[in-house]
């Protein structure tokens, strides 16, 4: 995170938690930690993720899952901050420093890059304003971020494309922390104070917001157990690749001096008549002969082989460097297939024996075929007897094809930011729409494909129209005692008028 923009994303966060009580700490995977306070009788969360280039920061009101339990440090943080009241926050923002001062309790100091830790006093110089530098030396020296660490590089090359007369006025601005607006990127960009040349760029006047759009969904990205595990096997993988194309390239280097020995072979030849009396030595002899197609080439007969036994290992070896180089081309070749088809993911479908469409999916087992969706099934959803979608826009629609998988659906597979889907006033089948994070968006189009799949897995299926209920999972309670697949819904984020198409099935079936 830049540290600019950590200034104002600090000064917006201050007051927000400021007379806020401390509740538990939780570690929902290894290095991610989330601080639950509550202030006025909202609840509301931190997310935090210490790095040294890609911490993440931000404020969100959304419970993130907590799929394991609290590491040792969670928990001897837990000790020391829960039921504290926060009185004050402080901000060291050129080292991306937050801390929160609680009540007769020290402080949690929340480092970006150091990571979390409590303290019983902060520093005496902690939040003390940072000096800056001219805007000559900004520009004239790339390493001025190791004496001005909040002077980033890509503050620098903002400043770098400005006329001199509004570079100065930006870097006092910048300087006084007048920041109102702010700018992200789509593809998860840290946010920036300063707008950005890409068309994608999204600008927001609020630091909370801009940082929650970034940094909520990476957090819940490396929540995600599927998510992890695949993120390690590609980083290992690439590590792999790398060092094979390393390899690679310095056979290719050897390969091509071998290539020179071609054209000194060829010298010789066409001089060796004249050369078989002069090498009666026990030393190489260095000679300079004329090529035929033209110029000169040095040549170093090897005494022990004589002219014609040097002429030959030197095509020997040239021939060797052709066969090596096409050996190491088709090598290359295949080390980036490898890497391109090791990563396609892949979704269990029910056992061919059944008979039943390929995107049925069933409890795993000998006889299983693996099919190759659009889209991951998580291993949550692994063992329910399942039917898998994908919407036109390429969210994951899952519906259950018993009362029980409509259980496990509700009670096990879904997280609490999940759309859950049931057609009104009727029995049917629940559907599931898998979302990465709380806030991320889902197309009206996909909305009411999922609810169409809904209701055509009810008795108005031969319906013209359908009404459909649509909830967040965590607003769905089971009713204890009933039958499995039955669940209480107190009120509906919105109900969904659908038209029924019969095709829709099979068109966003996985195959």
């Amino acid at each position: 995170m830049d540290a600019v923009f950590f200034r104002a994303f600090a000064a917006c966060l201050a007051p927000r938690l400021t007379g806020a009580r401390c509740g538990k700490v939780f570690e929902p995977a290894k290095g991610c930690f989330v601080f639950a306070l509550k202030k006025e009788g909202e609840a509301f969360f931190l997310l935090f993720h210490p790095h040294k280039a890609r911490g993440l920061f931000c404020l969100t009101p959304a419970k993130p899952p907590m799929p394991h339990d609290p590491g040792a440090f969670a928990m001897w943080l837990r000790k020391r901050v829960t039921g504290s009241r926060v009185v004050e926050c402080r901000a060291d923002w050129p080292s991306l420093s937050f801390a929160l001062v609680l009540a007769g309790r020290g402080a949690l100091v929340l480092d970006l890059r150091q990571g979390a830790r409590h303290v019983d006093v902060l520093p005496e110089d902690f939040g003390r304003p940072p000096p800056w530098p001219s805007l000559d030396a900004v520009l004239g020296d790339e390493d001025i971020w190791r004496e001005f660490p909040h002077v980033s590089p890509g503050l620098r090359r903002h400043l770098g494309g400005l006329p001199r007369v509004e570079a100065v006025l930006e870097l006092e601005r910048l300087a006084a922390g007048e920041c109102g607006e702010f700018w992200t990127m789509p593809e998860g960009h840290a946010p920036v104070c300063w707008p950005l040349c890409s068309p994608a760029a999204v600008r927001r006047e609020d630091a909370l917001l801009a940082a929650r759009s970034v940094a909520e969904p990476r957090f819940y990205e490396m929540l995600s157990t599927d998510a992890s595990e695949a993120s390690q096997r590609e980083k290992a993988a690439g590590k792999r690749r790398d060092r094979l194309l390393k390899l690679l390239a310095r056979d290719e280097e050897r390969l091509v001096g071998l290539l020179v020995s071609q054209r000194a072979a060829e010298a010789l030849q066409a001089n060796l008549s004249a050369l078989r009396s002069r090498v009666d030595g026990a030393q190489p002899e260095r000679l300079t002969l004329a090529h035929p197609d033209g110029g000169l080439v040095e040549v170093e007969i090897d005494p022990r082989l004589g002219a014609a036994g040097t002429m030959q290992a030197l095509f020997s070896r040239a021939a060797k460097g052709r066969r090596g180089l096409a050996h190491v081309a088709r090598r290359r070749q295949e080390v980036l297939r490898e890497y391109e088809t090791a990563f396609t993911d892949i979704v269990p479908t029910a056992r061919e024996a059944d008979g039943n469409d390929a995107s049925d999916v069933g409890p795993a087992g000998p006889g299983s075929s693996l099919e190759k969706p659009a889209q991951t099934l998580p291993k949550r959803f692994q063992g329910l007897a399942i039917k898998v979608f994908v919407t036109t826009d390429g969210f994951l629609a899952v519906r259950g094809k018993s009362a029980a998988a409509n259980h496990g659906l509700v009670t096990r597979a879904a997280r609490p930011h999940d759309l859950w889907l049931h057609v009104k006033d009727a029995a049917g089948a629940h559907v599931v729409i898998v979302r990465d994070h709380p806030g991320q968006e889902v197309p009206e189009r996909s909305l009411l494909e999922a609810a169409s799949l809904a209701a055509l897995s009810s008795p108005l299926r031969d319906a013209a129209w359908a009404d459909v209920l649509l909830a967040e999972a965590r607003a769905v309670r089971t009713i204890k005692g009933a039958a499995k697949g039955l669940v209480r819904l107190d009120k509906p984020d919105r109900v969904l008028r659908v038209r029924l198409d019969k095709e829709l099935e099979d068109r966003l079936a996985v195959q």
